[in-house]
């Protein structure tokens, strides 16, 4: 192999010279035929052959040798030498290219060649030898790998990243730190040979699509009822449609499913992102016709999370603690978890397809009918509207519930109406005002002097049942298809209280004989109610008995509080020091005393004013008491 390599011939030519005694050989024990390995003699060799066969002994230079002598198959470098054959004939014919593949295909009717093919060979064999001339598509190297395993560990940290660098990248890190390394080809045929699928995924993917490799549990519905669980999702179509302002838009989907059957038990088509309002909305239409269902299963979005959904709705009226409905979430990132995605792949695969608008799941998989800006899409005639592409959407899921049958696990090749109506043995219900309630935007609000506000819209009651609740909280319920009217429920009791009406604002500069009319009735409202409340007015008289009263009885209670400090006793501190300074102070306290006695004597008695309030008891006790 190693003389084949040097001499740019074939093993087959070596055996055919070196048994015509052109070159030296000799036979020794080891892997071969009859557990024999022919050995060439170097010095029987040419002597241009005898140099490069030195020169490659170089590691410097010897890549290409190397990965041809250790890392190529024998159908390979089998492959290769015939190629080399090829054009060492063609280069010693003197014919031309075309003149040379004309007589070789006509002499070799196993295999054909072309006279790029012989530029080509020829090419790869005067700049790379042997090696450039190997095939390596679709074929795996053979044999343990030449590349050193701390070389190899340092690649791998390098390539096995979430950056997902390049095999060129990371090779001339490596090859920085272990000048000696093989070439970047052998690098690239490990990674291709070692690195399987799921291990890329692991370490160059995301972890959201590590996860969706995880196996899960097929379940069996066999044991699950109609209307035992639903489930929900929301989901972006793949077909653009025109909305109402001729814009082009994909619409959202928002189902409710049947968990046992897969019957699609209600839906809503919007133009903006799903919400809990659309949630509830597509609720309520399922249970005013189909009843309640014990479970509600659906994925960890926050408008499944929604207070009006779960248990801490601050107005106590959230939809599955009053109706009893336990809400269940599926395992994030895992597709498989929620059936109602299978319902979404259908829905695409059987009615997306078909419209010449179909866009694809993703940018990159747009067709040519849509890979253009939405502005330039509006224009085209082949864009359905929204209202022509609900209604085609109507009759697929229509077909899906009775007349497609389905032939997944526990579906015995029938239609989800049939599997449903087979396995409904029960159903839940209450009123359908009580649903509709509760499937309203629920809200709690403060009462504030235009009534209560909702969504920046003031609503207030003709009749003024409010106004007793002026500054307190309310729950607030409004139907999401009706804007004008509000039902009000006191937050603690959830007792009704009234219907509230939008209040329809006034253009800034001009204001209707109606509107105010309107506020005129609203403040005489206001009046009546709160006159309702107005108290006796009291005469001067009863007002200065009391005040008399009041006095009299504080005056008494000072006095009483006089006389008890006089009946108790106290006990003088004396020490040295003590009395030191009082005999200091004496004479200073006593002159002080002194004169504000002589201030008070002095000063004017007013027994008028002393005596009035006693006198005006006096004479008014039967009123006073």
């Amino acid at each position: 192999m190693e003389a084949a390599y040097v001499l740019n011939i074939t093993e087959m030519a070596v055996r055919k010279q070196a048994y015509s005694d052109v070159i030296e050989y000799r036979y020794a024990a080891g892997k071969g035929r009859q557990g024999k390995v022919l050995q060439i003699s170097l010095e029987s060799l040419p002597p241009a052959a005898q140099m490069r066969y030195h020169s490659i002994q170089d590691k410097q230079t010897s890549e290409n040798a190397e990965d041809y002598l250790s890392s190529y198959t024998g159908k390979q470098r089998e492959a290769a030498q015939k190629k080399c054959e090829i054009v060492r004939l063609y280069q010693s014919s003197g014919k031309s290219a075309q003149k040379f593949v004309d007589d070789y295909n006509a002499s070799d009717c196993k295999t054909s060649i072309s006279v790029n093919q012989l530029y080509e060979w020829q090419k790869k064999l005067n700049s790379g030898g042997l090696s450039a001339l190997v095939d390596t598509r679709g074929t795996h190297s053979k044999g343990s790998s030449s590349i050193p395993e701390e070389a190899w560990d340092l690649f791998c940290s390098l390539y096995l990243t979430h950056q997902k660098r390049k095999v060129s990248q990371c090779y001339s890190l490596v090859k920085v730190q272990y000048p000696d390394i093989p070439s970047e080809r052998t690098f690239d045929r490990r990674v291709k040979s070692e690195f399987t699928e799921l291990v890329n995924i692991r370490y160059r993917g995301t972890q959201e699509q590590f996860v969706n490799t995880f196996p899960y549990h097929t379940r069996d519905l066999s044991g699950l009822e109609s209307n035992e669980r639903w489930s929900s999702d929301h989901h972006t179509c793949d077909v653009m449609v025109l909305n109402k302002q001729g814009k082009a838009v994909a619409l959202t989907l928002t189902v409710i499913v049947d968990v046992r059957s897969t019957k699609v038990l209600s839906y809503r088509f919007r133009d903006a992102p799903g919400d809990t309002s659309v949630i509830k909305m597509c609720l309520r239409d399922a249970m005013l016709k189909y009843g309640i269902p014990l479970e509600f299963y659906t994925d960890n979005g926050k408008d499944y999370k929604s207070k009006e959904l779960s248990n801490d709705d601050e107005s106590g009226l959230s939809l599955t603690e009053v109706l009893g409905i336990k809400q269940v979430f599926a395992q994030p990132h895992h597709g498989q978890s929620k059936p109602v995605e299978r319902f979404f792949e259908s829905f695409e695969n059987e009615l997306g397809k078909w419209f010449k608008s179909y866009r694809g799941p993703s940018p990159d998989r747009r067709t040519d009918e849509t890979r253009m800006t939405n502005e330039k899409l509006a224009q085209k005639t082949y864009v359905p509207t929204m209202d022509e592409y609900i209604a085609k959407a109507a009759e697929y899921i229509e077909y899906y519930n009775s007349g497609r049958t389905h032939t997944g696990l526990n579906m015995n090749n029938q239609t989800p109406d049939k599997v449903y109506l087979d396995n409904l043995h029960h159903i839940r219900q209450v009123d359908d005002a009580v649903i509709k309630l509760l499937c309203g935007r629920i809200a709690v609000r403060t009462v504030q002097r235009n009534g209560v506000s909702f969504d920046s819209t003031f609503y207030n009651n003709a009749d003024g049942a409010l106004l007793p609740y002026y500054k307190q909280k309310v729950i607030v319920i409004r139907d999401p298809e009706d804007l004008f009217e509000m039902i009000v429920l006191d937050k603690e009791t959830k007792q009704y209280i009234c219907k509230v009406q939008r209040k329809e604002l006034s253009a800034f500069s001009k204001i209707t004989e109606e509107d105010i009319k309107t506020t005129k009735r609203e403040i005489r409202t206001l009046r009546t109610y709160t006159n309702s409340f107005k108290p006796r007015a009291l005469s001067h008289s009863e007002l200065m008995a009391l005040i008399t009263k009041k006095h009299l009885l504080e005056r008494d209670f000072a006095e009483e509080y006089k006389q008890r400090q006089a009946e108790i006793g106290s006990d003088i501190i004396s020490n040295p020091v003590i009395d030191a300074v009082t005999t200091a102070t004496k004479d200073n306290r006593t002159a002080k005393t002194t004169q504000a006695t002589n201030v008070i004597a002095e000063a004017p008695v007013d027994e008028d004013n002393e005596n009035f309030f006693a006198k005006y008891y006096n004479s008014n006790k039967e009123d006073i008491s």
